[in-house]
């Protein structure tokens, strides 16, 4: 999350009218994340009470891709998933323009993003994951997934000529393994996928789960890549390695919602290569993008651009 389309009181006073939610309190911006503009919102309705909203201004999802994201969350959250949705106006409408950009308010879910995960933590993301696995397999429309291995091939030509021996040797070495799994790959289960269940895409109060949000990266794919996505991040050390506690914990307990395959299992150390190498270079197309220091000059607040350096050790731990 973060704020790269400034906007006024006067234009959030305009957005929210429709929705006979109150009148505008206060409105900061969120000064983290990379890819939308995001502000906390206060409104007051005429009994006085004040309630938190979220603001979402999409800087790459175009109107007309936006409303299958719209569906998969307001989908989920009639399931009883903890997935915020965004709010419909009076006439029923939930997707709006500002700035010439697609928006839209979410309630602001309580807890906090948590940064050290715990044995509890992953034990709770797990069964989340699994639950959200198994409530969305129905879901329609299909959503392609744009990242797999075509995609890293394309982008390791993108990348060559930018990256040094040691990274450029890593990738090309990940790649042939890559491509030889994905060449006798077995038929997998799979449904909506998150896409991108970092922690700072899960909030948790008084150390419980509370809410599980961002999923403009969901799509259709193998839910065992979910699990090595989610894994990946929740479960390793800072040199890379998996942490043997933590990433049973999770295992266990999404398997108590889902059982793995026989398949699957047989699958697990290529998938977590894949999802880990998908963020490596997805890092790696950010932190060498020629416009990079252009954006951040011009942006009322810089654009954090996340350090290719975690997933590089995670892909070398993951290879071997």
């Amino acid at each position: 999350m973060s704020v790269y389309t400034a906007i006024s009181s006067a234009q959030i006073e305009c957005l929210i009218k429709p929705y006979g939610l109150g009148t505008l309190v206060s409105y900061r911006g969120i000064s983290s994340g990379i890819e939308n503009s995001n502000y906390f919102i206060t409104l007051q309705n005429p009994a006085g009470e004040k309630t938190e909203y979220v603001l979402t201004i999409f800087e790459r999802l175009h109107l007309d891709e936006l409303p299958v994201f719209v569906q998969l969350t307001t989908y989920l959250n009639q399931k009883n998933c903890p997935v915020p949705c965004p709010v419909a106006d009076q006439q029923g409408v939930q997707i709006k323009e500002v700035a010439n950009k697609p928006a839209v308010i979410v309630p602001k879910a309580k807890g906090e993003h948590c940064e050290l995960t715990s044995i509890s933590h992953c034990e709770q993301i797990g069964r989340a994951l699994a639950k959200i696995h198994l409530a969305a397999k129905d879901f329609k429309p299909q959503i392609d997934n744009p990242h797999k291995l075509h995609w890293l091939q394309q982008s390791a030509d993108t990348l060559q000529g930018m990256l040094n021996k040691e990274e450029s040797d890593l990738l090309n070495k990940t790649l042939q393994s890559l491509q030889s799994f994905f060449a006798r790959k077995p038929p997998l289960p799979g449904g909506i996928i998150h896409g991108d269940l970092f922690r700072d895409n899960v909030l948790f109060a008084d150390q419980q789960l509370s809410a599980l949000i961002d999923f403009y990266n969901a799509c259709h794919d193998d839910w065992l890549y979910d699990v090595a996505i989610t894994v990946n991040d929740w479960c390793s050390n800072s040199d890379g390695s998996l942490d043997a506690g933590r990433s049973d914990a999770f295992l266990t307990h999404y398997q108590a919602v889902r059982p793995f395959t026989a398949e699957e299992k047989t699958c697990w150390s290529a998938f977590l290569l894949m999802a880990a190498c998908r963020f490596w270079v997805s890092r790696l197309l950010d932190w060498h993008h020629p416009d990079n220091q252009n954006r951040e000059e011009e942006m009322p607040h810089p654009i954090t651009v996340k350090d290719p350096v975690e997933f590089q050790r995670i892909v070398a731990d993951r290879l071997t």
